[in-house]
C-alpha cells in the first residue's frame, strides 16, 4: 500500500498551482519557518516565510517531487484530472493540456515536466491537423520531477494544440502533474514580406532551423561557426564565422526553387565584416561553392571582393556596390570595417534589360554597377552555403522567390531584429539517468547500492532519508576511493517508502527504497 503522504503532497500540489513563481520552502528540514533571503534544504532563497509547512521533500536537498510550487518560469497545473486518488481503476489514462497558437506565430517552444505514478508511456504534442509529434523526456523515475525535452516548432498551424501525456496505472493509488508552458514568438514580417520565402535564418537562441515553409534547415559540420549577438545586442541571435575555408553552415537545396535565369529573387541580410583584407572573395550566402569568377562562386553568389567590396553574381553577371567611397583598396577595405552591422540586399529582375536586372543595396542606398559576362549560365544545382571562407558576423537572412521592390527592402533594414529569445527553463540539478541500482528493492532495510563508474572517481554523498525528506543514514565517499559496490544497513526502520539519494559535484540522482 502507497503511503497517505502521497495523497497530501498531490493536495498540495494542486493546491499551490497558483502561487507566485517561488520555488523556495520556507521552512527547514525540522518544520522551521526562515527568514526572507535565507537558503532553505532545496538551495532555494526564501522569498516569504508564510508557505504551508508540510510537504513532501526528497532527501531535504533534492528540489522535490510533486512539486508544490510552479518550477521557476512555468505554471503549474493538473490537466484535464479528476476522480479520487486512491481509486483509480487501474489501466492506461491519457490526459491532454490544450493551448492556442494565434495566426502570425512564427514558432513555439514547449517546456513541460511532469511527476507521475506509475508508469509514463508516451509524451507528445498533436497540431489541429490532427499531427502527433513525440515529446521525449530524460527519466523515468516515480516521483522525480522528469523533465520533458524542449522542443522548438517552427511555423505552426494556427489553431488548437494539444500536450499529451499517456501513463499506466498500475494500481489504484496513481496521480499526474504536468508543469510547464509555452514559449510563442510572433511573426515581425509584415504580411507583404510573408510570401514567396524560399529560406528565412532568424537565428533564434542559435538555432538553424529555417522559418520558411521550405524548411531547409541548415547544419554546422566543424562547429567553427558560433551563435553571437546581433546587431541589437540580443545574445546569440546571429552567428559569427571564423574565416576558414571549410567553415561554413549549409543546407541541401533542392531543385525547383530557383529552376532557371527566368525566375526573380531577392536576397536580404545584414553583416558585420571583421577582415580588412584587399583580396579574395568572402560567401555571405550562395548557391553551390565551385570557383567560378574571381568576384563570386557557384550558381548563385553574394558576398565581399577585392576591397571587401560587396558582389552579388549570377547567371554569368555580377553587381558591385559602388556607394562606398575610398581612393584605393585598403581605405575601402578599413571604411566597410569600421561601419560595423551594414545592411546588404541584392534584387534579380529577369524582366528587367541585362545591363539592370541585378541591383544592390547597402544600406538601402542603391548600386547599378553590371560586369559581365563571365562563367557559366546558371544551373539548377548545389547546396546552399553561409560564410564560407568569411570572417566576420551575418544576421538576418531573407531569401525571396520573387523581385523586392525598393519599400520592400527599406521594410526589411528598418523593421529591426527579428530574432525572439526564448527563456528555456533547465533543471535545477543535472540528473544521472541509471547512475544508482539498489538491490534488492524491497527489502528490509539492509541492501546493496551499485554507483556508476564516474560517481567512483568524483566522489560522493550518499544518504537515506524517511518520506518527510529527514536522513536517517548518511555518508561522503572521497573521490576515487570507495568500491563500486557497497552494503547499505538500515534494519529495524519502520516499514515504509524511503529515499536514497547520491549526489556529486554537479549531479543528483534519487531512488526509491522500499522497506518491509
Amino acid at each position: 500500500m502507497k503511503s497517505k503522504l502521497f495523497l497530501i503532497c498531490l493536495v498540495l500540489a494542486h493546491a499551490m498551482s497558483m502561487h507566485a513563481q517561488n520555488l523556495s520552502t520556507g521552512i527547514d528540514n525540522a518544520g522551521n519557518s526562515l527568514a526572507v533571503g535565507d537558503l532553505d534544504p532545496n538551495w532555494h532563497t526564501v522569498n516569504s516565510p508564510n508557505l504551508p509547512s508540510i510537504e513532501a521533500r526528497a532527501c531535504g536537498y533534492y528540489p522535490g517531487y510533486w512539486q508544490p510550487d510552479p518550477i521557476a518560469g512555468t505554471n503549474a497545473m493538473w490537466i484535464n484530472f479528476s476522480g479520487d486518488f486512491f481509486n483509480n481503476i487501474p489501466g492506461t489514462y491519457t490526459f491532454e493540456r490544450e493551448f492556442t497558437v494565434p495566426p502570425g506565430t512564427s514558432s513555439f517552444v514547449t517546456n513541460f515536466r511532469a511527476a507521475f505514478d506509475d508508469i509514463p508511456l508516451a509524451f507528445s504534442l498533436v497540431s489541429p491537423t490532427g499531427v502527433v509529434i513525440p515529446l521525449p523526456y530524460t527519466m523515468t523515475n516515480w516521483y522525480h520531477l522528469t523533465q520533458i525535452i524542449p522542443r522548438e516548432v517552427t511555423n505552426p498551424t494556427p489553431g488548437t494544440w494539444r500536450i499529451r501525456a499517456q501513463i499506466n496505472f498500475f494500481d489504484s493509488a496513481a496521480a499526474f502533474l504536468l508543469s510547464g508552458d509555452v514559449r510563442m514568438c510572433g511573426v515581425l514580417l509584415p504580411p507583404n514580406l510573408q510570401s514567396d520565402l524560399v529560406a528565412y535564418y532568424p537565428f533564434n537562441g542559435g538555432s538553424l532551423l529555417d522559418y520558411s515553409p521550405n524548411h531547409l534547415d541548415l547544419t554546422n559540420a566543424t562547429g567553427m561557426p558560433h551563435p553571437a549577438g546581433d546587431r541589437n545586442g540580443k545574445a546569440d541571435c546571429a552567428f559569427e564565422f571564423p574565416g576558414g575555408t571549410g567553415d561554413f553552415l549549409t543546407a541541401s537545396f533542392p531543385t525547383g526553387l530557383i529552376p532557371d535565369a527566368n525566375t526573380p529573387f531577392s536576397i536580404s541580410l545584414w553583416y558585420k565584416p571583421l577582415s580588412s583584407n584587399i583580396s579574395g572573395f568572402e560567401l555571405l550566402l550562395g548557391r553551390g561553392s565551385g570557383s567560378t569568377c574571381p568576384d563570386g562562386m557557384g550558381e548563385i553568389a553574394l558576398g565581399l571582393s577585392d576591397c571587401r567590396v560587396p558582389t552579388a553574381r549570377f547567371n554569368q553577371y555580377s553587381c558591385a556596390d559602388v556607394t562606398q567611397g575610398g581612393t584605393w583598396c585598403g581605405d575601402q577595405a578599413a571604411q566597410y570595417l569600421v561601419q560595423g552591422w551594414q545592411h546588404l540586399s541584392v534584387v534579380y529582375d529577369p524582366l528587367q534589360p541585362v545591363g539592370s536586372q541585378i541591383v544592390m543595396y547597402r544600406n538601402g542606398q542603391v548600386s547599378v554597377n553590371i560586369a559581365g559576362p563571365c562563367g557559366n549560365p546558371y544551373a539548377d544545382l548545389g547546396d546552399l552555403f553561409i560564410g564560407l571562407g568569411y570572417l566576420g558576423l551575418v544576421d538576418d537572412i531573407f531569401f525571396y522567390k520573387r523581385a523586392l521592390n525598393f519599400s520592400e527592402v527599406v521594410e526589411l533594414m528598418t523593421m529591426g531584429s527579428s530574432c525572439c529569445q526564448f527563456l528555456l527553463v533547465s533543471n535545477e540539478s543535472p540528473i544521472l539517468a541509471d547512475a544508482v541500482t539498489i538491490s534488492p528493492n524491497p527489502n528490509n532495510g539492509r541492501f546493496k547500492v551499485t554507483l556508476a563508474p564516474a560517481m567512483v572517481s568524483e566522489g560522493c554523498n550518499i544518504t537515506v532519508c524517511d518520506a518527510m525528506g529527514r536522513s536517517v543514514w548518511n555518508r561522503t565517499l572521497p573521490s576515487g576511493s570507495h568500491p563500486i559496490e557497497m552494503g547499505i544497513d538500515c534494519e529495524g526502520r519502520a516499514a515504509g517508502i524511503y529515499f536514497l539519494r547520491v549526489q556529486t559535484a554537479d549531479q543528483v540522482t534519487v531512488q526509491r527504497v522500499v522497506f518491509e
